[in-house]
């Protein structure tokens, strides 16, 4: 150590399991807390902790001579001048006596348990140099690991070298060998901070990795952090890329994870392997939004050609990525010549694809590759190592660390047990009320739908698979013959919802999807799965007025553009409603289907039903069109009923059947007080009127088959409008009555 370098060392001369480097730089409101989390360690008695002061401004030296006169095991070492971090990192470990090392960032929290299940794993693995664990993102500052709600995933990959070309994997809290640095030197100081992942790919070049999910820790994200402060860390990054990302160093890696490389076959599809993995990664911090380093992912495919040229695979693989540069030219020219050899249909439908997106960008994210001949754990199955033993059958329930997805009716091997095809359904609320009164909202109206929607597909031989946001304990169980899955993607999605809902995508049993709600945040992940996975998609929104003033004043919807750019379809339910005006103004080409979806009953089979005249003009009044709606209050009722007189025929001949209305006069009710208490009495005395109170779905829509004209009520009284849109289906004209005067 240098003259000038001030150090007091432990009174203690003993060997620890653990020394844990703690760098200092202004760092005195977190420093107690910091001390503290080490000494609650499980292992705390193994523990050394080597504080590293880098001329540190504040007054830290009092905080740790205090904490020096309790406990033995703190070493202090300040240096006369401000160092980086990786520096520090570097005069801790040579002061270290601890078989393993770690570093315990001043501002960042462990779990009690953390460095002993990390310092168990390298004790049980002597062939393995590192291990880390998962950790979890905190914005408040000394808040405790008990205190985290563990909301924020700062999710940790499984191990797998070559991947470390791409990101750094092992979170802010890992643990090594202290002889390490014997193999492969010390941290890089000359980064000042992307020398952890400089460290990472060395270490991944000198032996195997361990992950521990249950090692948990908690990162402190601040913007006065290097990674947010500056473009250093993009610099840095760069830098790595250009020195690492070598032919040579990705053969290593591949060799340290079992790839063969004997022939120059077996390194293309090395090469090959490494370009598909550059194309899709979830790097730990990414919030489960895919990376891509086009760049890279065709240097690899290029590399992959000169060393086995007679290879479609990565001819192919090098089209998709022209083709996602925008050189759609050159990729349509590469896939003509692939029409012939073993990749020729894979060239054949990513020509279709590309003709499709000519107007939709978005359709290019479903071009494919030749899958890898290598056979490793695809990147999005790397980044939701922390989900353990995702569930097979279709009872299992399985809750990740953050988000949750509870599945019944399906298994996760991407087909569901009938071996139907599946069909879909997405909506952010799937509460169907099974003979119960369901609540008065949009989002009940939205449950109908799927309900419906999927009772047709059933019945068509489809396998409908509703998925959607969290629901009640006791929710209803789906209807049958509809599973269900409950996930966290309306919220903000962890890597477990994103994992399993590409598993149920994946399967070539998934044809279609219909994407149902307003157009938030949840259609990135959900769009950007399905269309990786070739899934038919429908898109329905639902657009809201401050959506059509948004996009009136010039503004953008941008997660409604980026489903527009990937659906197959889109589907709008009103004719000249919000979503049809902007659909229009963002330019989408759409068709208008109500939102109708059981098969049209045959005509006269409710006026047989109910002894309902076949030649007279039927009108039919629909109060919260299905049964298993609560009824509204129809005061207004018999005043309307004169309205009728109008809309009959010749000799003033009509009919009306009212459904959903009181069933019958209550005692001691007052016609002119109590709501619809008149209704049976006016009917009663008109032979003309039959109260036929609620009735079972089907036959509600047979009267809509049968009816001349289907009346709704005014909008005081609350009626939902799907009625009218199922009128419109079958071709029968609405009218809604203007509200009574006071």
């Amino acid at each position: 150590m240098s003259d000038h370098l001030e150090a007091f060392l432990p009174s203690e001369n003993r060997d620890y399991l653990v020394s844990a480097i703690v760098s200092v730089y202004k760092a005195e409101r977190f420093l107690a807390g910091c001390l503290d989390d080490l000494l609650a360690q499980t292992i705390a008695d193994a523990i050394e902790i080597v504080i590293v002061d880098s001329c540190s401004p504040q007054n830290e030296r009092a905080i740790i001579d205090t904490y020096r006169a309790l406990h033995r095991n703190i070493t202090y070492l300040r240096t006369p001048q401000r160092e980086n971090v990786y520096a520090a990192w570097n005069r801790g470990a040579a002061a270290a006596r601890g078989r393993y090392l770690t570093n315990a960032n001043s501002d960042d929290r462990h779990h009690p348990a953390c460095l002993g299940l990390l310092a168990a794993a390298l004790e049980e693995r002597p062939d393995h140099v590192l291990a880390y664990g998962t950790s979890f993102t905190t914005g408040t500052e000394n808040e405790t690991f008990a205190e985290n709600d563990r909301s924020r995933p700062f999710l940790t990959p499984a191990p797998f070298a070559p991947a470390t070309l791409l990101y750094f994997p092992f979170g802010p809290q890992p643990m090594w060998r202290r002889d390490l640095h014997d193999r492969i030197g010390p941290f890089d100081a000359t980064y000042s901070a992307a020398g952890d992942w400089d460290f990472a790919i060395r270490a991944s070049l000198a032996g195997r990795v361990a992950h521990v999910p249950e090692a948990m820790g908690l990162y402190l994200a601040h913007q006065g952090a290097i990674t947010f402060r500056d473009d250093t860390m993009r610099k840095e990054n760069e830098r790595i890329r250009r020195f690492w990302r070598r032919a040579e160093v990705v053969e290593q890696l591949y060799a340290m994870a079992g790839a063969p490389l004997t022939t120059p076959e077996q390194q293309a599809d090395v090469h090959h392997d490494m370009g598909l993995r550059a194309l899709e990664f979830l790097a730990p911090w990414s919030d489960g939004a895919f990376g891509q380093d086009a760049d890279f992912a065709r240097r690899c495919f290029l590399h992959a050609l000169r060393l086995a040229p007679g290879r479609d695979a990565p001819r192919l693989s090098l089209a998709v990525v022209d083709a996602l540069r925008g050189d759609v030219h050159k990729a349509v020219t590469a896939l003509g010549e692939l029409r012939t050899g073993p990749c020729a249909a894979l060239a054949e439908r990513n020509l279709r694809v590309i003709a499709r997106a000519a107007s939709r960008p978005g359709h290019l994210l479903s071009l494919r590759h030749a899958p890898s001949p290598l056979g490793f754990p695809s990147q999005l199955s790397l980044a939701a190592a922390h989900v353990a033993d995702i569930p097979s059958d279709s009872t299992s329930d399985s809750t990740g660390s953050t988000g949750s997805m509870r599945s019944t009716g399906t298994g996760w091997d991407g087909a569901d047990r009938n071996g139907a095809p599946r069909v879909l359904l997405f909506g952010e609320s799937f509460l169907p009320g099974q003979g119960a009164t369901p609540p008065h909202s949009e989002e009940s109206e939205t449950t109908r739908h799927l309900e419906e929607l999927g009772a047709a597909l059933a019945q068509s031989g489809y396998a409908p698979h509703v998925v959607t946001g969290p629901r009640p304990e006791r929710a209803e169980p789906a209807p049958r013959g509809i599973a269900i899955t409950e996930t966290g993607l309306w919220g903000t999605p962890g890597l477990p919802d994103l994992y399993r809902l590409d598993r149920l995508a994946e399967s070539g049993a998934t044809r279609a999807a219909l994407l149902a709600g307003p157009p938030g945040a949840w259609l990135l992940p959900a769009c950007r799965l399905l269309r990786k996975h070739d899934v038919r998609t429908v898109l329905l929104p639902s657009i809201s007025a401050a959506d059509l003033a948004t996009v009136r004043q010039g503004g953008d919807l941008p997660y409604l553009r980026f489903a527009l750019a990937c659906a197959d379809e889109v589907v709008r339910s009103s004719e000249s409603g919000c979503d049809a005006e902007v659909l229009h103004l963002m330019g989408a080409t759409s068709h208008f289907v109500p939102r109708a979806v059981l098969p049209a009953p045959a005509p006269g089979d409710f006026r047989r039903q109910h002894g309902l005249a076949p030649d007279i003009p039927l009108l039919v009044a629909v109060f919260e069109s299905l049964p298993e709606s609560g009824l509204p209050d129809l005061p207004n009722i018999p005043k309307r009923l004169d309205v009728l007189h109008g809309l009959a025929h010749g000799d003033g001949q009509w009919q009306l059947a009212i459904i959903g209305g009181p069933t019958g006069d209550g005692p001691g009710d007052d016609p002119d007080d109590e709501p619809g208490g008149g209704v049976p009495s006016r009917a009663n005395a008109d032979p003309r009127v039959r109260l036929l109170g609620p009735l079972p779905r089907p036959q509600v829509q047979s009267a809509l088959r049968d009816a001349d004209l289907l009346l709704l009520p005014g909008g005081e009284e609350s009626a939902l409008p799907y009625a009218a849109l199922e009128a419109m289906a079958t071709g029968t004209p609405w009218i809604a009555p203007p509200a009574a005067p006071p």
